[in-house]
């Protein structure tokens, strides 16, 4: 027996997808900038991986910090 797939559920997940892709990709980008600037203030060198390495601290933190009582 042949299962279908739902185009629109198809389309919703991919969506969902690319609007979480594009929000953490916002998120390194600004975070890279921040840790960038901070850098150049105090004469050190700048590179991907610090910035990277920064963000991904900042997101672990957000996870682990993260209040699920919402009401």
């Amino acid at each position: 027996m042949k299962k279908f797939v739902n185009v629109e559920t198809v389309k919703k997940i991919a969506l969902n997808v690319l609007i979480t892709t594009g929000i953490y990709g916002i998120s390194w980008i600004i975070t890279c900038g921040m840790v960038k600037l901070i850098t150049m203030c105090f004469d050190l060198e700048f590179t991907l991986s610090l910035g990277t390495g920064v963000w991904l601290i900042l997101c672990l933190l957000r996870w682990a910090l993260h209040d699920n009582n919402k009401r």
